[in-house]
Formats: structure tokens, sequence, C-alpha cells
């Protein structure tokens, strides 16, 4: 009987329990002295014009908040070739970006992909222009 219930208790446990989950963004603000930015042709294929390098507190902070305030969306994503990919630290983006709206990938995960938020995309959009 004893076993019976142990063997209940832990496999509710298990169900219970999911793996957590890493969040996007695990940087820590003061490691941060710039955000580079490369314009991409692919996936796969950075284009040939210089990279943007920005070094400004509020503009890293836009990245870092950007990243931070993301909305992970549901499913696996089949996504059209990137616009921009960006650097922070050590982890590299690749972000769609329009006026009102943006998303962001890891590339380290190219199969989830994060929303960001209408103040978020309004910040990076003009940052880019």
């Amino acid at each position: 009987m004893k076993k019976m219930i142990l063997f209940i208790c832990f496999s509710v446990l298990v169900a219970c329990s999911s793996p957590k989950e890493e969040p996007l963004n695990s940087i820590k603000k003061d490691e941060v002295k710039e955000v580079t930015v490369y314009k991409m042709i692919s996936f796969y294929e950075v284009s040939e014009e210089q990279p943007f390098i920005f070094e400004e507190k509020d503009d890293i902070d836009t990245f870092l908040h950007a990243v931070d305030s993301a909305k992970r969306e549901p499913g696996v994503v089949d996504m059209a070739d990137p616009e921009y990919k960006f650097k922070i630290g050590k982890k590299y983006y690749f972000l769609w970006i329009h006026e009102k709206s943006g998303t962001i990938m890891n590339t380290s995960d190219t199969n989830t992909i994060y929303s960001l938020t209408k103040e978020s995309a309004e910040k990076l959009f003009l940052l880019l222009q």
C-alpha cells in the first residue's frame, strides 16, 4: 500500500512539474557595453554593410527592454528571412521590425518567436532608421 501511495505521489509530481524555461534574455544590464546590429540578406547571410553599433546607455536599455518584455508565441514557426540580427553580450537574436510591431528570435532556437510590445517595436524602429 505504501508503495502504491508513493508511486501515485511521484506520478502527480512528475505530471505537474514542467521543465523550467530559460528566459529569452539572461544577460545582466551592467555587463552590456554595446549592441551590434547587422543587416541580413537571409538567415545565413549577413549584408556587407557596416553594422550599427549602439553604445549609449539609453539605446542599450531599449534593446534589453525589448528582449525582456517580448512575449513568447505558441507553436513552431516558419519565418521569412530576418531583416536584422543583433548581438547583446554573447547572445544573438534575429529581428523583424515595423513601425508598430516587431518579432525577435533567439538564433539558438529558430523554432520559437517572441512578439515585441508596441512601445519596444516603435523605439527599435526609430533607432534603426
